[in-house]
């Protein structure tokens, strides 16, 4: 988090541009002129690792000029189900998430008896 600040982008389509960005930002912002619409936030990548292997990236992002109030907002990108997540829908992967995991533990746990472990 470095804190809020303006940003000054080159755009193809309007020219020089100051944009705030928020404190939560962790963007370069220092890529080659696009289209002021791609202009896009992004916060940490929050991932699930598991033995060395991401299993699940999200992080916030925004996009202040894009074509649509939706993604103006701020939302969380789920790179594990490939869509953008909104609190509710975000809500609902968790509870999946939840979910899963009991399935997983009822698994080891039946793998551990049908091993004959832990007796």
């Amino acid at each position: 988090m470095r804190g809020v600040r303006w940003i000054t982008i080159q755009t193809a389509d309007h020219g020089l541009i100051h944009v705030l960005c928020p404190d939560w930002c962790t963007s370069r912002h220092d890529h080659r002129p696009g289209y002021r619409s791609d202009i896009l936030h992004t916060g940490p990548d929050h991932i699930a690792v598991f033995r060395g292997q991401d299993l699940a990236l999200a992080c916030l992002v925004q996009a202040p000029f894009a074509d649509t109030a939706e993604r103006r907002g701020i939302w969380v990108s789920s790179d594990d189900v490939g869509i953008e997540l909104d609190p509710a829908g975000l809500d609902e992967l968790a509870a999946v998430y939840v979910e899963y995991a009991a399935h997983l533990l009822q698994l080891s746990r039946q793998l551990t008896a049908l091993r004959g472990e832990g007796q």
